[in-house]
């Protein structure tokens, strides 16, 4: 409300009180909460997920059947590390119910790698340290075939954070075709 009404004053050389503000954008029904938090998507991810969805939107079932997705993912060993919010009454900020319980330093986290397909979910790899593509490339032939029973078409990549070209040649030289979508 403050920035908004500092623009208004610079665009119409009037001021007016953040708190009058306020009540107009509730009078509309806008309230303040706290942004949502979502993966960034560029237009050309856009794109490349709705080429990818047009693309295979006709394919039988035997060929999803075929397919093995795998993705890697931050768990944290306590808690979250978004903001949490409570409903509470004034001067209720310490009751139990209104506290969220944290440890130094977070607690930690475990990155792991994992893969489902139709058939289920499939293997679950801890990765210890920092993941480069060899390490990813190792991963996906220790644990991809292994979870698929070796009946898989191909493995679809939902995220091309660790995936280079080197990789991607790499893998098609050891027997695995992976496709990736952006």
């Amino acid at each position: 409300a403050v920035k908004l009404t500092l623009k208004a004053q610079q665009r119409f050389i009037k001021s007016a009180n953040p708190e009058t503000v306020r009540n107009i954008l509730r009078k509309y029904n806008c309230h303040g909460r706290v942004a949502r938090r979502k993966p960034f998507l560029s237009k050309a991810h856009r794109r490349a997920r709705l080429e990818f969805a047009k693309s295979n939107i006709k394919k039988p079932q035997e060929f999803w059947n075929s397919i093995l997705f795998v993705d890697e993912s931050k768990c944290n060993v306590f808690g979250s590390d978004g903001k949490q919010m409570v409903w509470r009454k004034p001067n209720s900020e310490l009751e139990m119910k209104n506290l969220t319980t944290s440890i130094k330093h977070g607690g930690g986290s475990q990155m792991v790698w994992g893969c489902m397909s139709a058939v289920g979910v499939g293997n679950l790899h801890f990765i210890d340290g920092m993941m480069d593509k060899y390490m990813y490339l190792d991963i996906l032939k220790q644990n991809s075939k292994q979870s698929a029973e070796k009946k898989w078409a191909y493995c679809h990549i939902t995220s091309i954070g660790i995936m280079t070209q080197s990789t991607m040649l790499i893998s098609a030289d050891s027997g695995l075709y992976i496709t990736v979508s952006k």
